[in-house]
């Protein structure tokens, strides 16, 4: 299995298949020190931007995911076989939609962040006001992409 293209396998749906596919994983060492075409060093000849390799390399990650406050815990998680759905947090709700929830109907599952209310709206310099009205995928865009920022060293200013 490649993670960054088409499998080169059907996936193995067996409960033994994740330890397979992460032990397939190379791992940060492995995939640093991979030999470099030569093609691609440093050379005096200047390539004009058409011709520039555009590749890029991940080189860090973050995530919040259903009772994974991150990527390590997540991957931990689906390597346990975990179930990480909930029943739904009608609490985050006004009284009238909850009720409006419980009368649709729905499974009453789903898969849930934690801590969803903990946005520090003066550490990103958002307006108490703004911050009540983003979409709250813009607040957790703000956290995980400063959190993985400062997971991998890079400061601020």
């Amino acid at each position: 299995m490649q993670r960054h293209g088409a499998l080169s396998q059907p996936m193995d749906s067996s409960p033994a298949a994740p330890a397979r596919l992460a032990a397939a994983t190379p791992s940060a060492a492995t995939v640093a020190s991979a030999s470099i075409p030569d093609d691609a060093r440093n050379s005096a000849t200047p390539r004009s931007p058409a011709s520039r390799d555009e590749r890029i390399a991940i080189i860090g990650m973050a995530g919040r995911f259903p009772q994974s406050p991150d990527v390590e815990t997540y991957f931990d998680n689906l390597l346990a076989g975990r179930d990480l759905t909930s029943s739904i947090p009608l609490e985050r709700y006004s009284a009238d939609y909850a009720a409006r929830i419980r009368a649709a109907g729905f499974s009453g599952n789903g898969g849930f962040l934690d801590n969803i209310d903990r946005f520090d709206a003066a550490f990103f310099k958002v307006s108490p006001v703004e911050a009540e009205r983003m979409d709250p995928q813009q607040r957790l865009l703000l956290e995980t992409a400063w959190r993985t920022l400062e997971k991998f060293g890079l400061r601020a200013g």
